[in-house]
């Protein structure tokens, strides 16, 4: 039924989409899921992780879907060879226009709360920190034993900080999944995108879908391979 790349956050791993690609085998649909660079190399820019997933994309066996969880939402837009892929979806992130120029560092990181910085050059999100937060702290221990087992990584402030360079989203049918109580998108930007996009999916949850609510995530991206498979040429429907 063909293959869904599936692109990881800021500090996350492939192993995080782990209950997402169980599901999508089970339908036998393949998962494929880049490591990006900006995670495992400290000169690492966001163009690297664009040209990891675009990989992977070239290799897959269509048809192809393309989900970006977060962060990863921002790469999957920076694609230039979209031709085979079916659909974009953005989980827990939406398409933003592309902005001329460098990105700009927020004036002071280290007033975030939850942040390290192991060196100049990356920026990481404290996993003891965070999995003593009250949220994360009533999360299934399914779920908090794999954040124990799979501790958040570095990210490059380059790649994460860059500002979009590209509008992959413009050529390619969208949807964007977000969580009800998603904080980094708050019931105003839902309602805002609502009326930007015409596939936009506001499910129960938060900013972590692939880790709480992977059979949703799962359902929505084999839809359009699904779609594929049974009517070639299907598309689903862009930005309005």
């Amino acid at each position: 039924m063909g293959t869904a790349v599936l692109v990881h956050g800021a500090w996350s791993s492939p192993a995080d989409w782990r209950w997402v690609a169980a599901r999508l085998h089970a339908q036998d649909i393949a998962a494929v899921i880049p490591d990006l660079p900006s995670h495992r190399d400290r000169s690492a820019v966001r163009a690297d992780d664009v040209a990891e997933v675009q990989t992977a994309i070239d290799a897959a066996a269509p048809p192809v879907a393309v989900a970006g969880w977060s962060y990863g939402g921002e790469v999957i837009s920076g694609l230039a060879g979209t031709s085979q892929v079916g659909r974009l979806i953005y989980v827990g992130s939406y398409p933003e226009p592309a902005q001329a120029g460098a990105g700009s560092e927020p004036p002071d990181l280290g007033s975030l709360p939850g942040l390290l910085f192991p060196d100049d050059a990356t920026v990481l999100l404290d996993n003891d920190w965070w999995l003593g937060t009250p949220e994360v702290a009533a999360w299934p221990e399914e779920v908090r034993s794999h954040l124990r087992e799979h501790p958040r990584r570095p990210i490059t402030r380059a790649a994460w900080l860059a500002s979009p360079a590209a509008e992959a989203w413009r050529a390619v049918p969208v949807t964007i999944l977000i969580g009800r109580g998603d904080t980094f998108i708050p019931a105003g930007q839902q309602e805002l995108l609502r009326a930007q996009f015409s596939d936009v999916r506001i499910t129960d949850g938060d900013h972590f879908l692939p880790l709480l609510r992977p059979g949703a995530v799962a359902e929505i991206i084999a839809e359009p391979l699904a779609a594929t498979s049974s009517t070639p040429g299907t598309q689903g429907a862009g930005p309005r």
